[in-house]
């Protein structure tokens, strides 16, 4: 019996070459993939299973399941991987040893971008605008103002004076504008009397522009 030809030996381990009609995901999501791949062909379809539990709700999964267009870009890469899998690899034995972590998919920043965007901090001087007039309006605010500047003891004594005059019944807490009046008392006071940690951060801003453009992309990855 003949010897086995090498060249066709080892073309028989090569990996699979890729389809034509492969679909290639996003760099973003690629990096995904890649790594998911990777760590399926070392521990198998149960740790398949804990990615799809773990981010079943999670977009930049979906090349999990068939129907994805990126599915079977997914299915090469885990079959390249297991073609060229290394016995000697500490990250397979370590996966191995303990296939439910799957924090050894993705590097922290992936992490932090298929978790999803941070949520930003409330915005303390964002209120919507009821459906008020124009004159109504301008006395609302001047009070709050007078309110945030005086205290509550001057809201109380202006109530008691104003009882009669039904353009100042926002001041009793059953009317449906005392909640957005209380709002803008609560605005004031912090423009009047900034604790230092607003002071500190406005300070911040004005050195480094670049944190208030980072504020704006986080609120607005948030809100899309």
């Amino acid at each position: 019996m003949s010897a086995a030809d090498p060249a066709t030996s080892k073309a028989a381990d090569a990996p699979p070459a890729p389809p034509a009609s492969l679909i290639y995901p996003p760099a973003d999501i690629m990096t995904i993939v890649d790594k998911t791949a990777e760590h399926v062909a070392k521990s198998g379809p149960a740790f398949q299973q804990l990615i799809r539990d773990k981010y079943r709700d999670n977009s930049k999964f979906s090349f999990i399941y068939a129907t994805d267009p990126y599915h079977a870009y997914y299915s090469h890469k885990v079959e390249h991987y297991k073609a060229n899998a290394s016995d000697g690899s500490s990250t397979a034995q370590q996966q191995a040893d303990n296939p439910s972590d799957t924090s050894l998919v993705m590097p922290e920043e992936d992490k932090a971008a298929a978790d999803g965007p941070e949520k930003p901090a409330d915005a303390q001087f964002l209120c919507p605008l009821p459906m008020v007039s124009a004159q109504d309006l301008d006395v609302i605010k001047t009070t709050a103002q007078f309110v945030a500047r005086n205290g509550r003891s001057f809201m109380q004594t202006l109530a008691h004076r104003e009882s009669a005059n039904y353009q100042f019944d926002f001041l009793k807490p059953s009317h449906t504008l005392f909640a957005y009046f209380r709002r803008l008392v609560d605005q004031y006071t912090l423009v009047f009397f900034p604790p230092p940690s607003l002071t500190e951060r406005l300070q911040s801003d004005v050195r480094d522009k670049a944190r208030v453009l980072r504020r704006v992309e986080q609120r607005m990855r948030w809100a899309a």
